[in-house]
């Protein structure tokens, strides 16, 4: 048990002038470091958070709008909060497990501003040479006797997090059909670095949406591919009395001539996007 000597409410100041509560703040002179509870900075004003390897955000929760942008430092996420007092109330002993536990910053005014003003600076400077790196920064800016020094990093920019990722993300599928062969997933591995003893170079492998049950067949050439699932069309379907209804494919040169036992045989083709293999993950 520590001991609670007293127990207050405090503001913090966000981007868009809305103030950020924090409620039952708990002094606690034995803790050394400022903690704060997510879930209860969350449900107490709305908001949610993204954290990142070198910063984390805080958006509101309607308008996804960034309200507050604070940097990692020594391994901790940070939380500036103004140096005055804040008004303490009575202690209470029935006071809520998830509260937060933070004791109060001792930083002056006037450090907490120039820290703001560099902020900044930096920031208008980011925007102004058009998102570089800090190091290109300091190129650029170091003959204007103007030097980004290594622990000082420019505050969270969102243009650069979407400007410059690849891809966004892919929520995971939940589609999942109702019997086995309803949907087959299909892809073509190779070449090897090393071919095998039979001097195969090639894999084709197969996926049940239904089962997840997996069929592997090793090739030779890409151009077997289509051999390899007449061969597989022909014993599944007759091993478990039902047809192939749709093979979805990441559409490779390999599988541009499935067009004509698909229509023979009535199976559906299907493919994913150019370029975007992922939507055929379970065969990828």
């Amino acid at each position: 048990m520590l001991h609670i000597t007293h127990v207050g409410n405090k503001n913090v100041s966000s981007i868009n002038d809305r103030p950020l509560a924090l409620n039952k703040l708990l002094h606690i002179p034995l803790i050394k470091r400022n903690l704060v509870s997510v879930s209860q900075l969350t449900n107490d004003n709305s908001v949610f958070m993204e954290f990142f390897s070198d910063c984390y955000v805080v958006k509101d929760l309607q308008t996804k709008r960034i309200l507050l942008q604070r940097m990692l430092k020594d391994g901790l996420y940070q939380l500036r909060l103004p140096s005055h007092k804040p008004e303490h109330t009575a202690i209470e002993s029935n006071y809520q497990s998830n509260s937060y536990c933070l004791t109060v910053s001792s930083s002056s005014n006037q450090s907490t501003q120039v820290a703001q003003m560099l902020e900044s600076e930096l920031e208008i400077w980011h925007r102004r040479l058009g998102h570089p790196s800090n190091h290109v920064m300091n190129q650029v800016l170091k003959p204007c006797n103007k030097v980004i020094k290594s622990n000082e990093i420019h505050t969270f920019c969102e243009s650069c997090k979407f400007g410059k990722s690849h891809a966004l993300p892919f929520n995971l599928s939940l589609s999942h059909v109702s019997n086995p062969l309803d949907l087959v997933h299909i892809d073509v591995w190779g070449t090897v670095i090393l071919n095998s003893t039979t001097w195969f170079r090639y894999y084709i492998i197969l996926v049940d949406d239904h089962s997840r049950f997996t069929w592997i067949f090793p090739m030779k050439h890409k151009l077997e591919a289509i051999n390899v699932f007449i061969q597989f069309k022909k014993l599944e379907e007759n091993k478990l009395d039902r047809m192939i209804k749709l093979l979805l494919s990441d559409w490779g040169g390999e599988f541009r001539n499935f067009n004509k036992i698909a229509l023979e045989s009535g199976v559906e083709l299907r493919h994913s996007c150019p370029y975007t293999l992922v939507q055929n993950g379970r065969a990828e």
